[in-house]
């Protein structure tokens, strides 16, 4: 798979196509993005002329500095990316495992990423309903690498920091890449950062794309151990990060309430949205940690799809995912209360 071929959320143009739809206005539930949208302090940051006529800081210092701010890390583990997804690229590159180990259903980029360098990549399938992330175990010997979610894209599932701290230890020849991505979207983001541990085979990912509804700046963090991202960064090229992107990562300094009032919007749309889906017929949620849940859907997806996308509603098509490419599931990412209700006032509509 190339990088090209990857399927992602928000890409509703190709859908509207298959379907024979004319394209309309729609609430985009294939995303998985704050409901909260950017903050305004963000926003307000980015017109600024004296951001884009002069070249921006060279190597990402602002980034860095907000991480270090946040979670108190070492600046030398701190590599700054261009969107999170970067970071899934580099890390491959640099470490170019031989038989690495990926999860299905799971996200496409991980397997682009590693494809050009693995002689050989090991799938292991995730178990409905529960999707345990733990059960990655039994597939890592003969594995020198991991990538995996936690939360975990698309299932919504995760390993908690002691889990982690577990496995680690007990295969040390392994290089783990987690993805923590959704961690300040998701139910616990103490509980699941790893961002403590300290061991030499974990790096983690971070993205400010998802928990600040900016997918379109391209911010996020390679978390390495010790100091190996500040070697990382000196070999890689100067203004990777643009002078707009950075101008409004300093302007989170004045949203302090942003990431809490976050968690209280999800928090409670987390439970009404998931009691609300259960109690739907021919739908079958999974308890989902993060900001999305992930739906086993027993009808014809392509018909629900398709119904949903006419009626103003983009679901995220779970044979987009590796590994599922013949099984009936959608995803959809929580939004305002209000968008909420609207969705599933349609889902219930549709199935009753």
């Amino acid at each position: 798979m190339k990088p090209s071929e990857v399927i992602h959320g928000g890409e509703a143009g190709r859908y509207f196509k298959d379907y024979g739809l004319e394209p309309r206005p729609y609430l985009d539930f294939s995303v998985n993005l704050s409901p909260l949208g950017p903050p305004p302090a963000m926003l307000r940051a980015l017109p600024s002329v004296q951001v884009v006529d002069r070249y921006p800081e060279r190597q990402g210092q602002p980034l860095i500095d907000y991480y270090q701010r946040r979670f108190g890390l070492l600046a030398e583990r701190i590599l700054p990316l261009n969107g999170s997804i970067e970071g899934i690229y580099l890390w491959a590159h640099k470490l170019r495992p031989q038989r690495p180990l990926v999860l299905d259903p799971g996200f496409g980029d991980y397997q682009a990423a590693l494809a050009p360098f693995a002689q050989e990549i090991v799938h292991h399938s995730l178990v409905a309903p529960d999707f345990d992330l733990a059960s990655l175990e039994a597939a890592l010997p003969g594995c020198d690498a991991c990538l995996v979610g936690s939360p975990h894209n698309p299932t919504g599932t995760a390993l908690d920091a002691k889990q982690w701290a577990s496995l680690l230890g007990r295969w040390p020849e392994v290089n783990f890449l987690v993805d923590q991505a959704f961690l300040g979207l998701s139910d616990d983001p103490q509980g699941l950062s790893l961002l403590d541990l300290a061991f030499p085979n974990l790096w983690v990912l971070l993205s400010l794309t998802k928990e600040f509804a900016c997918p379109g700046l391209r911010l996020g963090a390679l978390i390495s151990p010790q100091d190996q991202a500040a070697f990382w960064l000196s070999e890689l090229p100067p203004w990777r990060l643009s002078g707009p992107a950075l101008a409004a990562v300093e302007a989170l300094a004045e949203e302090a309430d942003y990431l809490p009032n976050l968690q209280v919007n999800l928090n409670q749309s987390r439970q009404e949205v998931f009691r609300a889906l259960s109690a739907l017929p021919r739908c079958q949620p999974t308890p989902s940690r993060a900001n999305f849940f992930w739906v086993r859907y027993g009808g014809d997806i392509d018909a629900l799809l398709g119904a949903a996308l006419q009626a103003g509603f983009f679901l995220r098509d779970g044979r987009s995912f590796l590994g599922l490419e013949d099984a009936a599931y959608f995803r959809l990412g929580l939004k305002t209360a209000a968008e909420n209700r609207q969705l599933l006032e349609f889902l219930a509509r549709y199935l009753a």
